[in-house]
């Protein structure tokens, strides 16, 4: 669920054009501290919380006691 909610945040912040981008940079980057920049052009801080807002906003904050596994 999480790479899913990761594509899912991506086109709809980005917008789907760069979702080629994206996918193609997962096969080139070893890390998202290098491809989110790469792709996105903002530090992999900067999209990690904007990726947390959107989880939060779109499916809730997380029951106590589940792990999201």
């Amino acid at each position: 669920m999480a790479a899913e909610s990761v594509i899912e945040y991506a086109v709809a912040t980005y917008g789907r054009e760069r979702l080629p981008t994206l996918l193609h940079g997962l096969t080139i980057y070893e890390s998202w501290d290098t491809l989110i920049p790469a792709v996105f052009d903002i530090p992999r801080s900067q999209f990690e919380a904007g990726w947390r807002h959107f989880l939060l906003i779109h499916y809730g904050a997380p029951r106590p006691g589940n792990s999201g596994n």
